[in-house]
């Protein structure tokens, strides 16, 4: 289809509508293709290291953009297939109605009762999926040729509605008026009927005839539900450069050309022939240690993006980076200054989220965590973003601005030595690895357990962010959160504090109305009047009373009223929640962490 059809901005393409999910659009509906169908040759390359080592790539790419000469265009194929007609409820496949250049589809059906003269026909509700990712058509003919196979017509099928009762049976059948079979679309969603075949491991986002094996049970799925397309995103700050000796600046800018050097000797040679200008004004054993310390430090694992983010915001340093960060510490003062280490305000940040592939019918579990590295995405049903083997992803970059707090490490393991908060932590725990056990995830694709530790920063950035939007300027769903939640031994690479922030694609980022709440005049009562909000909720007592262990649920003391937000703006899409770590409820005054 060369026309255009519709339009979505580069954030939704690396949240809800990457490649392989269904849009719908006014006259039809159609899936995003694969990413290798894709020409990127007038789009710039995202330069974010941290996050091509993590994704194990060679390149970022941006979407196209507008030129003077032409649009940006992502390819796109029709789908579903099968359409409907609205008034003599044919169903067939696309192209067996009459297709205006449009590309809208009209219905002309003369047979079987039916007096259609250009009725606009729409595409059906239904699709089947399977857990691996995959996306067919609903199996139509063999679904009401169940009982009746002997029958070879395959374009007199009707899709009726009939409303007796209201139920599902009444409301959806199918039928052939070829051999009159008639069976409701109900069974199909029962699976005692077994009325799915294996799926056929289809993925029309590929393209044609692109099929894997696959066999798993299919389930039939609606075309607009939820559940259809669960996109896998990484994303990272883009955090200042160490200070490179010259020697490796050189040598950055030859790496290309001298990545299969992976001996002493072969260096000596390029080095005794000049073959590289600019290398040989310095000493060859200064080029060979630092190209093994550089070579040492790439084979390291990449897999944490959290700590050098860490360990730069709580450094206490006023850096500027006019194009990709700048950050001003402040001094915590009031009632806070003991248990809030740090606070800075984030005046500028980079921020690059790339798609690397999606699930379907259910969500990947925590795919940030560490326990996710590469060669395991099939055994939790990742779906592919392309067929051929790409170096690539599509990511976008986006410019905003925050504000960064860290808790005390040493009152934050006091806290965590409580008795009642390790009865807890026990607990939340069992209640943690029932929720896998219950969603047959294997230990080893589980995210680690985050700990009371994780709960208590995550419920304080909710109450946060809740009230810094009435401040700030922007919607909660505008702002979002980082947590970096970590303990270990001997305090090294621990890490307890939070980041919250807003970005937008705008080069310019956003307008500062944020990042002026976190001086040192601002911020403290605002935690303070967060807090004690956090106190009572509108729902308390029913609220409060909420406990993981006897609801079996990774949330506790929270609801709509007080602590969840919108799941665009949570890291854990509105998990691991409870108030009660923060402050005194109604129900419990054991727990809380702030006074």
């Amino acid at each position: 289809m060369k026309n255009k059809i519709g339009e979505i901005r580069p954030s939704q393409f690396v949240s809800t509508y990457g490649p392989g999910a269904i849009i719908d659009l006014p006259d039809y509906s159609i899936i995003l293709s694969g990413i290798d169908f894709w020409s990127f040759a007038d789009t710039k390359k995202i330069d974010e290291p941290r996050l091509r080592k993590r994704l194990r790539i060679n390149s970022i790419r941006s979407l196209p953009t507008k030129t003077k000469s032409e649009v940006p265009t992502i390819p796109s194929l029709r789908y579903p297939t099968y359409y409907v007609c609205p008034n003599c409820r044919r169903l067939a496949p696309f192209y067996k109605f009459t297709q205006k250049t449009d590309g809208s589809i009209f219905c002309n059906n003369n047979r079987d009762n039916a007096n259609c003269d250009n009725v606009k026909a729409f595409p059906v509700r239904y699709l089947s999926a399977c857990t691996s990712g995959h996306l067919s058509d609903f199996p139509w003919n063999s679904f009401v040729h169940n009982k009746n196979k002997s029958c070879n017509e395959k374009n007199r099928l009707y899709l009726k509605d009939s409303a007796a009762e209201g139920k599902l049976e009444d409301v959806q059948i199918v039928e052939c008026k070829a051999c009159n079979t008639r069976r409701p679309l109900s069974e199909a969603f029962d699976k005692n009927q077994k009325a799915m075949p294996p799926c056929p491991g289809k993925r029309p986002w590929l393209g044609k005839n692109n099929e894997e094996q696959c066999g798993k049970e299919q389930r039939i799925i609606l075309r607009g539900a939820s559940n259809i397309y669960f996109p896998v995103i990484e994303g990272v700050l883009s955090i200042p450069k160490e200070a490179q000796s010259p020697v490796a600046e050189v040598l950055e800018g030859l790496s290309d050309n001298l990545s299969h050097i992976d001996t002493y000797d072969k260096l000596k040679l390029l080095y005794d022939n000049r073959v590289f200008q600019g290398l040989n004004q310095f000493p060859l054993d200064e080029i060979w240690r630092t190209m093994s310390k550089t070579k040492e430090e790439d084979e390291t694992n990449h897999d944490d993006l959290l700590l050098p983010e860490w360990k730069v915001l709580s450094s206490d340093r006023n850096i500027k980076d006019e194009n990709l960060f700048e950050m001003e510490p402040q001094q915590v003062t009031g009632q806070y200054e003991e248990k809030i280490s740090h606070l800075v305000m984030v005046r500028r940040l980079r921020e690059v989220r790339v798609i690397r592939n999606f699930t379907r019918i259910n969500p990947a579990p925590d795919v940030t965590s560490q326990a996710f590295t590469e060669g395991n995405e099939a055994d939790v049903g990742f779906a592919s973003l392309s067929a051929a083997d790409v170096d690539w992803l599509p990511g976008v970059e986006t410019f905003g601005e925050g504000i960064f707090f860290a808790v005390n490490e040493n009152y934050l393991r006091e806290w965590e030595q409580r008795d009642d908060v390790k009865k807890y932590e026990k607990k939340f725990k069992e209640v943690f690895d029932l929720y896998y056990e219950n969603r047959h995830i294997e230990p080893d694709y589980r995210p680690p357990f985050p700990g009371a530790r994780y709960v208590m920063l995550h419920s304080l950035s909710h109450i946060l962010i809740r009230h810094l939007c009435m401040h700030s300027g922007y919607s909660a769903s505008s702002l979002r959160e980082r947590i970096y939640s970590r303990k270990t031994p001997d305090k090294k690479d621990s890490m307890s504090g939070v980041l919250i922030y807003t970005a937008s694609p705008d080069s310019e980022g956003s307008l500062g109305g944020l990042v002026e709440l976190g001086s040192s005049e601002q911020f403290s009562d605002i935690v303070w009047a967060a807090l004690e909000e956090a106190k009572l909720c509108s729902a308390d007592p029913l609220c409060s009373d909420y406990e993981p262990d006897l609801h079996r649920d990774l949330n506790g003391a929270c609801c709509h009223s007080c602590l969840l937000i919108a799941e665009t703006s949570c890291e854990s899409t509105n998990r691991y929640l409870d108030r009660s770590l923060l402050v005194e409820t109604v129900s419990n005054q054991q727990l809380n962490f702030f006074n």
